[in-house]
């Protein structure tokens, strides 16, 4: 399979998952889905050259990563009125955990701090 097949069968997968966006607005949904595209042609250009087998699973776990990164982004502005100062942080910490988590699966690195803040800052 191409690099182009299998961004496309990403693409596809990122932009039907709308549990990834139900508690977003569409401008957020819209910016977060970008986002999320911007790391998933990362995710399957990493594959250029690995056999099929190899490559769908790299894939799948990158995703699985991503897709759990989005879910806590979709959390954090859903409940983001009603938490109190810790349960934001036990958030933050998770969204932070799953930044860690791409980079050390996939070998992509997620901005951690002021970058993070400034990408938050602007799906909300």
């Amino acid at each position: 399979m191409s690099l182009e097949q299998r961004l496309e069968r990403v693409r596809h997968s990122l932009y039907q998952n709308s549990a990834l966006t139900d508690s977003l607005n569409d401008a957020q949904a819209e910016k977060l889905l970008n986002w999320a595209y911007k790391v998933a042609e990362q995710i399957v250009r990493r594959t250029d050259g690995v056999l099929d087998d190899e490559a769908d699973a790299l894939i799948e776990e990158g995703m699985k990563i991503v897709s759990r990164f989005m879910r806590r982004i979709g959390r954090l502005i859903d409940k983001l009125g009603d938490m109190d100062a810790d349960e934001l942080l036990e958030l933050l910490g998770k969204l932070f955990d799953s930044a860690k988590d791409l980079e050390n699966t996939v070998g992509l690195r997620v901005r951690v701090g002021l970058k993070v803040q400034e990408e938050v800052r602007a799906i909300l």
